[in-house]
């Protein structure tokens, strides 16, 4: 059996792809639970807050591969868990891009003049 070898996943393969995705349509509702919504988790739903991440793809040469970061065991909501940095949206940040930026500089140390924006995903409603 032939194996084919296949080039790494890079950073010009996500700027394609992500320039290629269908504009976001505004107020169309994404979220857990358009794919459960009988999931008794969501019968009992907080208020929700407004909160953005970003989705770090970092070029290696090895490929692109996406930066997670794992939530510190003291925390009060999402202890330990795996996640993209980013949080609540204050009321001083122009937009959700900038709290995904200012959010990710305060987790990870990570700094804008570093970061490129090349997309944004629709919103999600997660609980």
């Amino acid at each position: 059996m032939d194996q084919v070898t296949r080039a790494p996943f890079s950073i010009a393969d996500f700027r394609a792809r992500a320039a290629a995705q269908a504009a976001i349509t505004l107020g169309e509702d994404f979220g857990d639970h358009r794919f459960n919504p009988d999931h008794p988790r969501l019968q009992h739903v907080k208020p929700l807050r407004d909160a953005a991440v970003l989705i770090p793809v970092v070029d290696r040469a090895e490929g692109a591969m996406v930066l997670l970061t794992k939530r510190a065991e003291k925390l009060r909501s999402h202890s330990g868990q795996v996640a993209f940095p980013g949080g609540t949206i204050d009321p001083t940040d122009p937009g959700p891009e900038a709290t995904a930026l200012r959010e990710t500089f305060e987790e990870i140390g990570l700094d804008r003049d570093h970061i490129e924006i090349i997309g944004r995903m629709p919103d999600y409603v997660s609980g």
